[in-house]
C-alpha cells in the first residue's frame, strides 16, 4: 500500500493534462491499429506541447526548479 501512495504522490506533481492524455491513450490505444494509434498519438502530442504546462516544464528545467503545473 505504501508503494501505491508513493506513486500517487509522484503522479500528483505531474501535469494533469499530460496524465489525462496518457490514461486516455492507453485505454483507447488497445482498440486501434498501428495507423490509427500513430494519428491519435500525433494529435495528443500537439495538445500537450501547445499548452501552458509545456512552457512551465521547460522553464522549470532551465531554471533548475520543480515545475508548478496548473
Amino acid at each position: 500500500m505504501s508503494e501505491a501512495k508513493a506513486l500517487a504522490k509522484k503522479l500528483a506533481g505531474k501535469s494533469s493534462l499530460a496524465a489525462s492524455i496518457i490514461k486516455n491513450s492507453v485505454n483507447q490505444g488497445l482498440n486501434m491499429n498501428l495507423g490509427e494509434a500513430l494519428d491519435f498519438e500525433t494529435k495528443n502530442f500537439i495538445l500537450v506541447f501547445t499548452g501552458d504546462d509545456r512552457r512551465e516544464g521547460f522553464s522549470a528545467f532551465v531554471e533548475k526548479r520543480r515545475p508548478k503545473f496548473s
